[in-house]
């Protein structure tokens, strides 16, 4: 129930962050055409790797970033997990939240960012196998 749970708010998540936009007549330019995929890349890091704490992000140029962040206490079992997506812009982070505020009880709203305790899914894990976790997460992008 618990897994069920937290990939029903990951789908949520995502799916409110698919944009649709019209073809036009627009010419674009063939030289800056590969910097711009570059750039739009999906990108994914751990940016914080302690004994205490271990953070992965997914960036998704333009659009949000994903934040996976776990705490540990002394022996290595998790103590609090959230989800965190800073959006580009403050209004689609309002109407995210607003979405997932009914599911939800623990999400909250702070500027552009819209955060999620999903410590259950992860409760009684081990240091190690939430990495391994944050690991298939990881792949799962590409």
């Amino acid at each position: 129930m618990k897994l069920t749970k937290f990939f029903a708010l990951l789908f949520a998540f995502s799916a409110m962050t698919f944009t649709f936009t019209a073809c036009g007549d627009d010419e674009e330019d063939i030289n800056n055409y590969e910097e711009e995929i570059e750039d739009s890349r999906t990108r994914v890091s751990f940016t914080k790797d302690t004994p205490t704490e271990l953070e992965l992000t997914i960036s998704r140029p333009g659009v949000y970033n994903e934040i996976y962040n776990a705490k540990f206490d002394g022996n290595g079992i998790v103590t609090k997990v959230t989800l965190s997506l800073v959006y580009a812009k403050e209004d689609i982070a309002k109407r995210a939240y607003e979405n997932l505020k009914e599911a939800d009880s623990t999400v909250t709203l702070n500027g552009k960012t819209v955060t999620s305790d999903i410590t259950e899914a992860y409760y009684g894990y081990t240091r190690d196998e939430v990495r391994k976790m944050f690991n298939t997460l990881k792949d799962m992008v590409y």
